[in-house]
């Protein structure tokens, strides 16, 4: 039993998500995403359909990105689910088989 959360981050990422083999997640956009259809100031809901890479797995994935442009910077908040076995993840069942994957781009143009 794991009794507290610096042993427990270390049993995810060893035992169960094996980071030092698979240490990082890609998403890869097979078509683009319309980004430009936002409205200034206010947050648009556009997919992102893609392939997602997680564990040396690759599957199709759309993820839902909330876009809100702001003078020069367009902020985008993406986030879409997973369920850990579709990646040959296979969590012990004190761990939900499902998984959360949130990131924040800050983008502006060079």
């Amino acid at each position: 039993m794991v009794t507290n959360e610096a042993e427990r981050d270390e049993h995810v990422r060893d035992g169960i998500l094996e980071t030092d083999q698979f240490p990082t997640a890609v998403f890869t956009l097979t078509q683009p995403a319309p980004l430009g259809t936002t409205t200034p100031g206010q947050v648009t809901q556009v997919p992102a359909i893609g392939k997602l890479t997680i564990h040396g797995v690759t599957k199709p994935a759309t993820v839902k990105l909330a876009v809100r442009q702001s003078g020069g910077t367009l902020s985008v908040q993406g986030t879409t689910s997973i369920a850990l076995a579709d990646y040959g993840i296979e969590p012990p069942t004190t761990i939900a088989p499902t998984g959360q994957i949130e990131f924040l781009l800050q983008l502006t143009q060079a």
